[in-house]
Parts: C-alpha cells; structure tokens; sequence
C-alpha cells in the first residue's frame, strides 16, 4: 500500500490531513495503541515542517508519503525549507526546559515510533513503525529497590510467551526477603489472559509471606482489561509511582 498527499503549509489544514491518512491504514494489523502513536507521530512531523520547516510560508508545501505491508509501515514527510540540524534539538525533559513551551514535538515522534531518519539537510523525516505480523515484542524487565520495595519495571507485551517469568521473578524477590512488590507498567502495551494469571499468581506468593502487590502507570487500554475482569477490585492500582511506593 502506498498513499501520497501534498498540502500547503497552513496548520489549520492539518487535523483533517491526518485523520483521513489515518483512517486509511485501518485495514492494517493495528490496535489502538498503534493508532495513537502513528496518528500522534504524523501530525507532529508536518506541524514540524510546517513551522520549522517551511517557516508558515503557504506557498511551500508539505509533502507525505506512506508505504505499509503487514511487517512495518513507514512514513516520509517532506518539507521545502532550507533544512536544520536535528541533533542539535535540546532533549525537553531535561530541567532547564521542562516548562518552555515548544520543543517536545521530536521527542514525541521518537516516543511514538520504533525508528526515525533524517535526510536531505534535515527536510526529509522517514519515521518506522513495526506492525504485529512483523515483530514479536517482547516483554522485557529489570529490578529496582526503593526503601524496602522491590519495583519491578516491565516494558513490552505480557503475553502467553513470557508471563511464567513474573511469578518466578517475585519467588526470587521474596526468598531475598522483599516481600514488597511494586509492579511498573508504564511501558508495557498490552496484557493477556495468561498475563493476568501470571499478577493473580504473584499476588498469591506474597500472601503467603505477608507481603503486599501493588500496580502503578497502567494506560488506559489495559486499565480497561482491569476494569472489565475486576482486577481493579483485586490490586491497588496507583496512577505514578511516586504515589504507590508511599502506600507501601
């Protein structure tokens, strides 16, 4: 599949730009996580070129381009400007410019999509996004220890191939002797049934030692699993972590 669109720099064009590129990709393996991303990604690319690019001149167009398969879906915007240095973008979460104004719009991409480019002096932008068919995402996981609370910081999907490690990573923490867990989801993009066996079952060892399970930054995807299977009655489930680890 390949789509190609060409617009004027003018921003209030863009909403409708975008939603139309994007409701022509439903037929991809997307779910709505992807959706969100790649819609998000997009917009701010031709925001990018249209201000930073083209300078908000209307008679400088923005051009897209979208090539997609049922591996990964790639998409190219263009501007017609004299270019920029993309490396020297200051990162927008560092103290001294998390109250500017403007500046997250690269981030947001890298944030939304698995691969970025530049080319042509920085007037071209190829951002990637690997779709399901194309890419097992694995469930990935690391430790941190926080005044006594094991925090175990989970990244990927949870899912049938990798769920039996979270029960075994929680027997491990309690023969440590923590039987604090704090289980961080900020990165996890999906869940299955398999993976709310895996919870129901840490929750059990730590029962058994007197311990306590609790959720923090769960997105509102897999809220909504939680919500529909009552897990949300079952865990304390905490919208950060700084809020979980003082429940603890």
């Amino acid at each position: 599949m390949k789509i190609s669109e060409t617009m004027p720099s003018r921003l209030e064009l863009t909403p409708d730009l975008i939603s139309s590129l994007v409701e022509r990709l439903y037929h991809l393996p997307l779910d709505e996580y992807m959706v969100f991303n790649i819609k998000l990604a997009l917009q701010e690319a031709v925001i990018n070129a249209i201000e930073h690019g083209n300078k908000l001149q209307g008679d400088l167009m923005v051009q897209v381009d979208i090539e997609a398969d049922t591996k990964q879906l790639t998409i190219q915007v263009t501007d017609q400007g004299s270019g920029f240095d993309y490396k020297s973008i200051p990162n927008p979460t560092d103290p001294q410019n998390i109250e500017k104004l403007r500046g997250r719009g690269l981030f947001l991409m890298h944030h939304a999509m698995d691969k970025i480019d530049f080319s042509n002096n920085g007037r071209t932008i190829t951002m990637t996004k690997y779709l399901k068919e194309g890419r097992r995402v694995r469930m990935q996981s690391g430790v941190e220890i926080v005044d006594g609370v094991a925090v175990l910081l989970l990244a990927g999907e949870i899912n049938v191939t990798n769920s039996a490690k979270l029960p075994d990573e929680c027997a491990k923490l309690i023969g440590q002797g923590l039987n604090k867990v704090l289980v961080d989801f900020e990165k996890v993009i999906f869940i299955d049934s398999s993976g709310l066996a895996a919870l129901i079952e840490m929750l059990k060892l730590l029962k058994q030692k007197n311990g306590t399970l609790a959720l923090s930054n769960v997105n509102k995807q897999i809220k909504g699993i939680f919500q529909i299977t009552k897990f949300d009655k079952v865990f304390d489930i905490y919208e950060n972590r700084e809020a979980a680890l003082k429940s603890f």
